[in-house]
């Protein structure tokens, strides 16, 4: 067993991850600073099949290793900074992103300018309205 490290950004970007009401600042490695969060750095991605997973977010890596890689589509990215403080120079982002899955975590691809690569495949699943149905019909199948 062999580690990859993706590691191949100069700057070391910091993004604003939607969890619940609020938002988590994320850099490589997890957390920003000693930051504390009950997702403890953990960001949702669903993969090809249409699965959904919750990832421990790894960090940055380039476009073109998602080549190489197996591909999920990250969620609730919300902004990104090339300010390692993550106080000053935030870009908001919209939309839903490429992710790199490896050694059981996600790094967010970045393109040459620094920005992350958007996720144009991703299709949002269609949820399935709720079916009513009349009470007696129904108990009259669950008896059968």
């Amino acid at each position: 067993m062999f580690t990859v490290y993706l590691y191949s950004i100069l700057l070391m970007p910091v993004i604003r991850y939607r969890h619940n009401y609020g938002y988590v600042l994320l850099t490589t490695g997890g957390l920003l600073r000693s930051t504390k969060c009950v997702n403890r750095g953990s960001v949702r991605c669903t993969d090809g099949n249409g699965k959904e997973w919750r990832l421990p977010f790894r960090g940055f890596t380039s476009e073109l290793r998602t080549r190489h890689f197996d591909c999920v589509t990250m969620h609730d990215v919300i902004g990104i900074t090339g300010d390692e403080t993550g106080f000053s120079d935030w870009v908001d982002l919209r939309g839903d992103f490429v992710g790199v899955w490896c050694d059981d975590g996600v790094y967010l691809a970045l393109n040459a300018h620094g920005r992350p690569v958007v996720d144009t495949a991703y299709k949002e699943p269609q949820k399935q309205l709720g079916q009513v149905v009349d009470l007696s019909s129904f108990r009259a199948k669950k008896s059968l």
